[in-house]
């Protein structure tokens, strides 16, 4: 078994419940500028759901309770199977609408995509059945039927077969392989819209019934109710924060969306891992710029997660801004915290110190969007006490350059001075030049600070100054053990030859008056 990844064991805890956060938004809830972290952070980060979660542990839309309708409402579920369904099929839930509490909008809620077993279908077939958002058959629809076939010997292997439904909507395929080493993914087209079922495998004693539901689609964002709910878990590592963000929306309309929308991330984000979806929704990079949900966003509930990195920049304080999917009604964020990190989002309470179940300590703030508002926008996350390099690191930097410089002048001077340098060596003392520069930065940083006192600082400035000495002079064709002047680099490589050549000159006349003798 993989191991379970950070982020992921962090979302197992979270028991996040998508619908009813997206319904009190949608119903007007004033509850977003006075929302505490502190009121359901239990619930949140502990991993126990409310009483009003709306979701159990996996994440399914729950029935609200009778009493939480408006009076006279009708019943939202629970309905018997019609009698015109197929022999075998199972029940489902009648379609219909949730009124919000004001009574000004309307939830849809969406019949299930899926395959149940059949009894009056043998082994190895798959009846497909096509319905609109009135589950009402669509003649002649397109049907695909994916198959991937998993094996450890041979590998996984795709194949695809299609058909067209007839006048109910519906096309039997048969002599599919069972077992669990295949597994069926049904799906349609609507228009440009795409809608499948789960991938299911057959089993060894009957065949299934799939039912997979087309709805009409808009590009259009404000012509259906997309809600979205975000959670964004942050950590550290040695020279990155590293960012997961997981998003869930709810389209709470009988109107798909086909999605193209960008997300902006970090200026600098880099190493993009995007998890796979399940729907037909899915995640594009964009480079340098963020990330674009594209595809069909079908009436019901999406889940997409993706994480990256961020340079750290040295600083004990650094802040992200990350835009947000459309319309977010309800934003986490969570920070594996140190003693003494802090973890600011504007906009948002302060945050609070708690540990998951897991033991992980981490700083927590959530905040909802009141439905006046439009959804939350761009967030603006501040990590505060960031780990800053020890002055003893410049120290060693600065003493470090000074001894290769040191070295690598005595060599240049026996291979007859500066103008020896070849191209690769010329390049290499200018990225150690631009690398002193920047400790030069943090140097001055860190006094401000008041990091390093001032004979510490005075220390270590000089060390970087004199490797930077010696490094400029080096690249630009300067003895660096001659003294800083005004004249000219060509005058100064004149003079410095002149003065090696009447050294040379004086040996020679010692070592024949030597021999002579």
């Amino acid at each position: 078994m993989t191991k379970m990844r950070r982020y992921e064991q962090v979302a197992a805890l979270l028991v996040l419940g998508c619908l009813t956060p997206l319904a009190v938004y949608a119903q007007g809830s004033t509850t977003g500028s006075g929302h505490t972290a502190t009121a359901d952070a239990g619930a949140a980060v502990g991993g126990r759901a409310t009483t009003d979660a709306g979701a159990d542990a996996g994440g399914s839309a729950t029935t609200p309770a009778a009493s939480s309708l408006p009076p006279g409402h009708p019943p939202v579920s629970g309905a018997p199977a019609e009698p015109a369904m197929p022999s075998g099929h199972p029940p489902v839930p009648a379609t219909g609408r949730v009124h919000g509490a004001t009574g000004e909008q309307d939830f849809f809620v969406p019949l299930p995509n899926g395959a149940e077993e059949d009894a009056a279908l043998p082994k190895g077939s798959l009846v497909v059945s096509i319905r609109d958002a009135e589950d009402r058959p669509i003649p002649d629809a397109p049907i695909r039927l994916d198959i991937l076939h998993s094996s450890v010997a041979r590998g996984d292997s795709r194949e695809r077969r299609t058909a067209i439904g007839d006048a109910t909507g519906s096309a039997r395929f048969e002599g599919l392989s069972i077992g669990s080493g295949v597994s069926y993914r049904v799906s349609t087209t609507r228009g440009p819209a795409t809608f499948s079922a789960s991938p299911f495998a057959l089993g060894d004693q009957v065949g299934k019934r799939a039912i997979v539901h087309a709805y009409e689609s808009t590009t259009e964002l404000d012509r259906v109710f997309v809600l979205s709910q975000g959670t964004i878990f942050i950590a550290l590592r040695e020279d990155a924060i590293v960012v997961e963000q997981s998003i869930t929306l709810g389209n709470l309309d009988s109107t798909a969306w086909l999605a193209d929308f960008t997300i902006k991330l970090p200026p600098g984000f880099k190493a993009l891992n995007k998890e796979e979806p399940t729907s037909d929704l899915r995640l594009d990079e964009i480079h340098q710029v963020g990330i674009a949900l594209r595809g069909t966003v079908a009436p019901g509930r999406h889940d997409l997660s993706f994480r990256y990195n961020v340079p750290l920049d040295k600083n004990e304080r650094q802040a992200l801004v990350i835009e947000t999917p459309p319309r977010l009604a309800q934003a986490r964020v969570i920070a594996e915290a140190s003693k003494n990190m802090g973890l600011e989002v504007t906009g948002f309470p302060a945050a609070q110190r708690t540990q998951l179940q897991n033991g992980m300590k981490v700083l927590f703030t959530e905040q909802r969007a009141q439905r006046q508002s439009g959804g939350l926008k761009a967030l603006t996350i501040a990590l505060t006490g960031l780990p800053t390099p020890p002055f003893g690191r410049w120290i060693a930097i600065g003493l470090a350059a000074v001894a290769v410089l040191g070295a690598l002048g005595v060599f240049l001077r026996k291979e007859d001075g500066p103008a020896a340098l070849d191209p690769r060596t010329r390049q290499d003392l200018l990225d150690a030049r631009d690398a002193l520069l920047n400790e030069f930065v943090e140097l001055e940083r860190a006094r401000n600070r008041e990091d390093i006192g001032p004979k510490a600082y005075s220390r270590v400035r000089s060390a970087l100054l004199e490797a930077l000495t010696r490094i400029v002079s080096m690249a630009e064709g300067i003895d660096p053990t001659l003294p800083a002047t005004g004249e000219p680099a060509s005058k100064l490589e004149t003079d410095t030859r002149r003065n090696r050549s009447s050294r040379r000159e004086n040996l020679r006349g010692r070592s024949s008056t030597s021999d002579s003798a």
